[in-house]
């Protein structure tokens, strides 16, 4: 079924639903400057109307489709148009719709909630911008979540974000979403403090191209950008879960790599989110049973969301139990690194402002983190085997919280 539109400037948009409703909605948002088609929500001929449509973009009705069935449109448009942008249309005041379609590949969430015009907004500067630089570059997402506070989360994100960004090739960039508390540790450790947030990133999710964030975001000696949380209450109450997330993979376009530091944050839901939306997440815990117990618990919600995180110990001490490997096998967890306790030497680089990986290259954290950031930008690891010796498997066993 088609809409009926005046002549389209930017090429053909299909909208994959069965409710009219939808198509007049997007029709009003689009008005001339884009033609726009409906299809049905039929797997087995999804992909012969979208090669005869040869779209431009294509949107998935999340608001009136059941949300599996949706992510399976999704995943047949993107298979089918590989050079379309791919959109989702819901409310994002429903979380779980809004993150199902952003996982499901989708650039954009429209907000059926919103002004029209605004939806029209985004969705033609991802046309345009894709007409312009030709297919999205997918760069990957690394998430860090510490088990509690206290966990060095801030420090490894730091560090870690500016070694992967000295590890880029010519041309590439990684960013630092420091989405942590407290708020803008990365700032003071990286000598960036900006006046450009991470919420003004969301309200202005339509101008983010690879010019505006080159000149907005504030930028650490090593080229590293970097994006954190606004200081204002205010701002971080209007922040909704799945505008973060959608900015996270807006970003995507434009980053190689992004490292999220989400350590100290309090929202376990949205710790969940950004870590459903990442290519990685890692766990940050010490060797302390207070925070095996919070590991564990970070853990088992994130397992039962089909999420696997790996771990990294930090703060490892020489011949204190239980040792990382004993860890893993206890939060059954793949181990992806081991980080020497190196507090005195961490806290000097920090106040001289600097990073101890530009002032002890040969330093054991140092070391142990260019491991870790090769794995990264290698790609997936298998597990690290984990052996536990009788004894301690004995005293891991009688902590108090079950196996998860």
């Amino acid at each position: 079924m088609t809409t009926p539109l005046p002549p389209a400037t930017t090429g053909t948009v299909v909208l994959v639903s069965d409710d009219e409703r939808s198509a007049r909605w997007l029709g009003q948002a689009l008005a001339s400057a884009a033609l726009l088609r409906r299809v049905p929500t039929e797997l087995d001929t999804l992909g012969a109307h979208l090669e005869r449509e040869a779209p431009a973009a294509v949107v998935i009705d999340f608001q009136h489709v059941e949300s599996e069935r949706a992510t399976q449109l999704a995943h047949g448009a993107a298979q089918a148009c590989p050079g379309a942008v791919l959109a989702a249309m819901g409310r994002s005041a429903e979380p779980s719709t809004a993150l199902a379609a952003l996982r499901a590949g989708a650039r954009e969430f429209l907000d059926v909630d919103a002004a029209p015009d605004e939806a029209a907004a985004l969705l033609l500067g991802l046309m345009r911008g894709a007409s312009a630089a030709g297919p999205a570059v997918r760069g990957k997402v690394v998430a860090l979540l510490g088990a509690r506070c206290g966990m060095g989360t801030s420090t490894l994100a730091a560090h870690l974000a500016v070694r992967l960004q000295r590890g880029q090739r010519p041309g590439h960039q990684a960013a630092l979403l420091d989405l942590g508390l407290p708020i803008g540790d990365s700032h003071v450790m990286l000598e960036t403090r900006g006046s450009y947030s991470f919420a003004e990133a969301v309200r202005n999710q339509h101008r983010l191209d690879t010019t505006f964030v080159q000149t907005a975001l504030p930028r650490h000696a090593s080229g590293l950008q970097v994006l954190a949380l606004p200081n204002s209450v205010s701002e971080l109450r209007e922040l909704t879960h799945a505008a973060a997330i959608a900015v996270v993979q807006r970003l995507r376009g434009l980053f190689d790599m992004q490292v999220i530091d989400l350590g100290g944050f309090a929202s376990a839901e949205f710790v969940a989110q950004v870590a459903a939306a990442s290519d990685e997440c890692l766990l940050v815990c010490d060797q302390a049973a207070t925070s095996i117990v919070s590991a564990l618990e970070v853990a088992r919600g994130l397992r039962a969301r089909q999420l696997k995180p790996k771990l990294v110990v930090n703060k490892v001490g020489p011949g204190i139990d239980p040792q990382p490997l004993q860890i893993a096998e206890r939060l059954e967890l793949p181990l992806a690194a081991a980080l020497p306790h190196r507090h005195a030497e961490l806290l000097r680089a920090v106040n001289a402002g600097q990073l101890l990986v530009d002032t002890a290259p040969q330093d054991p954290y140092t070391l142990a983190l260019e491991g870790l950031a090769t794995r990264l930008q290698s790609g997936p690891s298998a597990p690290t085997p984990a052996g536990v010796d009788a004894p301690w498997r004995r005293l891991l066993a009688r902590m108090p919280f079950s196996k998860a």
